[in-house]
């Protein structure tokens, strides 16, 4: 088979024209520092095709540049804060921020023909936000513990249709009725002083919600009250009056979630000792 001006063709191939309109790309990421930049990662692609990070299109090597970028910047910075707070739950060193990001992109034959460089920006994490995920981690844990737990009781409880000798019916004793009283108290206390501790403050989310609320009474209160104006002008009275309102639900946030995670290490050191009596 060949095409209408004679040059032969595969059957199944595009034609030559066609082929050769197809433009090809290649991008390289790298992380900048003092000592130069090292690159990470590097893909190609074809204009007018998906591209292999993004997923998208693109008919310039400036889009492909931008596109990857923006994409590479949000990824470094959402996996730094998450590594920070993992390293602040386990009091670890927390690690190295990548502070500068560039991507080249190249032509088929190597040639640079777009290059982007930026700063990163790492927004401080507050001590707020690692009270929420270590809350967040416990609650994940101990409804993992649970569960697991709920599984093995069931894989344990005997089948209740049994009789006895003299042909009445018995209900097999659950696994927490071999239980002795001292352990069954043990256990009780433990729940006793996790319920005891959450009843002394308020839930976090309550505290988290009226802090919300808070500041953004304090921002609206700081609009249109310039720095020059005397303290005494109702303004900054009302300005002091919500700054104070944010630092009393701040710490009661504080105080409401150290509350609930060691409440939460009570409940979950009633779950193991339940199951450590349990299998003898």
């Amino acid at each position: 088979m060949s095409t209408d001006d004679g040059v032969p063709m595969n059957s199944n191939a595009e034609p030559a024209a066609e082929a050769e309109e197809r433009i090809g790309y290649r991008w390289t990421i790298f992380y900048v520092g003092p000592e130069g930049r090292r690159p990470v990662e590097s893909e190609a692609g074809w204009f007018g095709s998906a591209d292999p990070r993004t997923g998208r299109a693109y008919d310039s090597y400036t889009a492909v540049g931008a596109a990857v970028f923006d994409d590479v910047c949000d990824e470094v910075t959402e996996n730094y804060r998450f590594a920070v707070l993992d390293a602040r739950l386990d009091g670890v060193a927390e690690p190295v921020a990548v502070t500068a990001i560039a991507v080249v992109v190249y032509d088929s034959g190597g040639t640079e023909m777009a290059n982007l460089t930026g700063t990163l920006y790492h927004r401080p994490i507050t001590e707020e936000e690692v009270a929420d995920e270590l809350i967040a981690w416990t609650r994940s844990v101990l409804d993992d513990e649970r569960r697991r737990l709920e599984r093995d009781l069931e894989s344990d409880t005997p089948d209740p249709a049994t009789h006895s000798l003299a042909g009445f019916d018995t209900i097999p004793a659950a696994p927490e009725d071999t239980l002795t009283d001292e352990q069954r108290r043990h256990i009780r206390d433990l729940r006793d002083a996790a319920e005891a501790l959450r009843a002394e403050v308020h839930e976090p989310d309550y505290c988290r919600s009226h802090l919300a609320r808070a500041e953004h009474d304090l921002a609206a209160a700081q609009t249109g009250v310039p720095a020059a104006e005397s303290v005494a002008d109702p303004g900054h009275a009302d300005v002091a009056r919500q700054a104070a309102r944010v630092d009393r639900w701040r710490r009661l946030l504080d105080i409401a979630a150290e509350a609930y995670i060691d409440a939460a290490a009570l409940d979950a050191a009633a779950d193991h000792a339940r199951r450590a009596y349990q299998q003898g």
